[in-house]
């Protein structure tokens, strides 16, 4: 699932990210990634921005992508296995942005665990939220990213996720 939704800089009204330079690490073929813990209202989220190598010049398409596998009640963290669906698009040229979920639940079975992962999803707007505060992080602090090609993309609940962030905010064009 591919949708765009165009950003602006001047848009961004969320939430600030003082000291959110994140650890970067160099990975393969001049990729590097920075991560970030991104405090949004009262909650900490992971944000991993993938650089293109240096090589590849000029302002760079965004991706942006959640992880799979949640049923989409609930949230879920970032984890090193998505990485494998992060590099292809670096490798490529593109910046990626890969973002966490308010919400994750690690026993499936734990009905408390459910019910506040079900509440922290549901209060970041079903992950809407999430996927605006790291593309407003992207944008504001990555000079290579270009505002005017931001898409998101996703398979299985991430693709769902896709289409409802590049529908909603701002307007897919």
């Amino acid at each position: 699932s591919l949708i765009s939704f165009g950003c602006r800089h001047g848009d961004a009204g969320g939430p600030q990210a003082p000291g959110a330079q994140g650890t970067v690490h160099e990975l393969a073929n001049g990729i590097s990634v920075r991560e970030v813990a991104l405090e949004r209202e009262g909650t900490t989220m992971t944000v991993w921005i993938y650089r293109p190598a240096a090589k590849v010049e000029g302002p760079r398409p965004v991706i942006v992508i959640a992880p799979a596998g949640t049923p989409l009640i609930w949230g879920m963290k970032l984890g090193d296995g998505d990485r494998a669906e992060h590099l292809p698009w670096a490798e490529h040229g593109y910046l990626v942005v890969a973002y966490s979920l308010d919400g994750p639940v690690a026993d499936r079975e734990d009905v408390a665990a459910i019910e506040v992962g079900v509440r922290a999803f549901v209060r970041a707007n079903a992950g809407l939220d999430n996927a605006r505060a790291a593309v407003e992080l992207a944008l504001t602090s990555e000079p290579r990213a270009d505002p005017e090609r931001v898409y998101t993309v996703g398979h299985s609940s991430a693709a769902t996720l896709a289409l409802r962030a590049g529908g909603s905010w701002p307007p897919a064009r």
